[in-house]
């Protein structure tokens, strides 16, 4: 057999070497005499410096009426003063839900999902999001909120991670 046709890649492990060993350095065939430039670096804060994630206690039917989590049940939330008080102090915020799939959905799709496992499912309708109003310290009312009876969670938001290439 003709050596060519025996091993068509001959050759071609010298130029991929090449390729990628110039890729890898940052540096092409014009600039590799070139001092090797420095990574930028990129100093950004992890988290939203003004968002928090709260997400509600299992069982509570907590939903975002009139741009306010609300018990439609009225068993919570707004019946003590810890709460009502909070609620007042964050009022210039902006409350959202953290999906953006309808409740109904949601709760549909929940429940099909437990009756389909047999095993208990988060209520998805218990995350919201709260841009907090200015000049609040986000881990003074982090605090504030994880002392609240229906709040399970409160965590920061992380921001997004940058485009690639910049």
């Amino acid at each position: 057999m003709h050596e060519a046709t025996s091993r068509p890649w001959r050759g071609w492990g010298m130029w991929l070497m090449l390729a990628v060993g110039c890729t890898a350095s940052g540096r092409g065939p014009a600039d590799a005499g070139a001092e090797p430039r420095p990574a930028p670096v990129v100093e950004a804060p992890r988290a939203e410096p003004d968002t928090l994630e709260i997400k509600f206690r299992e069982g509570q039917h907590i939903r975002l009426r009139n741009g306010v989590p609300t018990d439609v049940e009225g068993q919570g939330l707004l019946t003590h003063a810890p709460a009502r008080e909070l609620l007042r102090q964050v009022a210039g915020g902006q409350w959202t839900r953290s999906q953006e799939v309808p409740e109904e959905t949601l709760d549909a799709m929940r429940a099909e999902g437990q009756s389909n496992t047999g095993q208990p499912l988060p209520d998805l309708n218990l995350y919201f999001r709260l841009r907090l109003p200015p000049g609040l310290d986000t881990e003074r009312i982090a605090t504030a909120f994880r002392q609240l009876p229906e709040v399970e969670s409160v965590q920061t938001v992380p921001r997004p991670a940058p485009p690639p290439g910049r």
